[in-house]
């Protein structure tokens, strides 16, 4: 049952980054500086479950590609 919960959270936690890093592409955007703290908290909550959920660590890798390639961090 934990497996579960943490695959299902783990997708939902990059669906979310994944949409932010999209509206975060806006520069003139007030709440910038916002989506960019909940993607990298994202980003470290994928970090701490990536050693117990391919899930998770899949997720974590290609979030942190589409971060490098927004020029976002």
């Amino acid at each position: 049952m934990i497996y579960v919960v943490r695959r299902a959270l783990s997708y939902h936690l990059f669906t979310a980054a994944s949409l932010l890093l999209r509206e975060c592409k806006d520069e003139s955007d007030p709440k910038r500086e916002d989506m960019r703290d909940a993607i990298t908290a994202a980003l470290d909550l994928l970090d701490q479950v990536s050693a117990h959920s391919a899930l998770a660590n899949c997720a974590s890798v290609i979030l942190r590609e589409q971060i490098i390639a927004a020029d976002l961090m």
